[in-house]
């Protein structure tokens, strides 16, 4: 389980940079479909491996919880999402970084 776990978590945040970095490139565009790809399944994702880790320790929740955690981790990728998709060069980004 804990390989699943950690398979899908790799894997998520994997698909969720490389869409970003195609944005960033230009060979994808921003659209509510990419958005859906990227942020959305990606979040579900990430849902689905934190409530493993909450079922791990704690026998009796639902998987109701992915649906709970759904939104928290949407709200966590999306600010990168809509500042790659605004254009933002990756030296401006770099140079925030510093």
């Amino acid at each position: 389980m804990l390989v699943v776990l950690l398979l899908s978590g790799f894997g998520g945040s994997f698909l969720y940079y490389a869409m970003l970095r195609g944005i960033q490139v230009g060979t994808l565009t921003k659209s509510l479909i990419l958005w859906s790809r990227c942020v959305a399944a990606c979040a579900l994702i990430f849902a689905a491996c934190a409530s493993v880790i909450v079922q791990y320790f704690f026998d009796d929740v639902s998987y109701f919880l992915i649906l709970a955690f759904w939104p928290v981790f949407i709200l966590a990728l999306q600010p990168a999402y809509h500042l790659i998709g605004s254009g933002v060069p990756s030296e401006k980004l770099e140079e925030k970084q510093e």
